[in-house]
């Protein structure tokens, strides 16, 4: 092999691994939003062949399952695979084989657009976040379905408006908390939103202090943001707002439960008696 083929091989190896993971093109990647594919034929090939499979919700079985694709063996050229055409993918709920997920892709001038999908990224990010609708309260439910939608639909600061929203809600409600249990935060109106977190950490969950680096662009303001990086921050946010909802609703449980089980022993106190 000579040293231009081995060069060659370097250069192709380093365009593949630049392009986005495929997970995120099938549970983040916007409709009509152009891709470059900077000549990768193998990341074509690899996208409509190979065995796929992501975690997601089932919008018909109503909670987190597995989605599978088949392996689809492709015979084309490398230059056949970059030419103009529609490219179909779906995948099986490992739960239910009869639920799918389907996208279509068009290469087009040299790169990738997702023209498709059923269900939509609203209606799964819709059917995901139903179950936060007790810990949400005050038109935020209303906001996180309205991000999701516009982020479904490419638009990244708008989207990302509602969910800094959001987030900026549920900051204040646990900086509120954290008074009533008698912390004073003395000054923490003026701390930047990285310096709130530090001085909340201890009511949120560790893994937002270890992502801290990607609140100080919130902290800039949305305006000083491409839409590029808007798309590119929404799903780290979003998971955020996810993982402190999630503890919010798992307390709500636990405090559901505690007070059916007094109540069935209060019962049972009372049926001896």
């Amino acid at each position: 092999m000579t040293d231009a083929v081995k060069q060659l091989i370097e250069r192709q190896k380093a365009v593949l691994a630049a392009l986005p993971p495929f997970e995120r093109i099938w549970l983040t990647f916007g409709l009509y939003e152009p891709l470059p594919l900077n000549g990768s034929a193998e990341y074509v090939r690899r996208l409509w062949s190979n065995e796929h499979q992501f975690d997601a919700h089932c919008v018909e079985c109503g909670r987190s399952s597995t989605f599978r694709s088949e392996y689809y063996p492709i015979q084309l050229a490398n230059s056949a695979l970059l030419s103009d055409r529609s490219i179909a993918r779906v995948f099986q709920c490992q739960r239910d084989t009869d639920h799918e997920y389907q996208y279509e892709f068009r290469i087009h001038s040299g790169k990738l657009i997702k023209i498709g999908q059923f269900p939509s990224l609203a209606d799964i990010g819709s059917a995901e976040i139903q179950r936060f609708k007790p810990v949400l309260k005050g038109g935020l439910y209303g906001d996180l379905n309205r991000a999701s939608g516009l982020f479904s639909h490419g638009v990244g600061a708008g989207a990302l408006v509602y969910l800094r929203r959001i987030f900026e809600r549920i900051i204040a409600d646990e900086r509120d908390a954290a008074r009533a249990d008698g912390i004073a935060l003395e000054g923490f109106e003026t701390l930047r939103l990285t310096e709130k977190i530090d001085a909340l950490k201890e009511r949120l969950p560790k893994s937002i202090h270890a992502h801290k680096r990607a609140y100080s662009l919130l902290s800039a303001g949305i305006h000083d943001l491409s839409e590029d990086q808007c798309r590119a921050l929404f799903p780290v946010l979003k998971a955020v707002i996810v993982l402190i909802l999630d503890e919010h609703l798992r307390a709500k449980e636990q405090q559901r439960a505690e007070a059916e089980l007094s109540a069935a022993l209060l019962a049972a106190e009372s049926s001896l008696v």
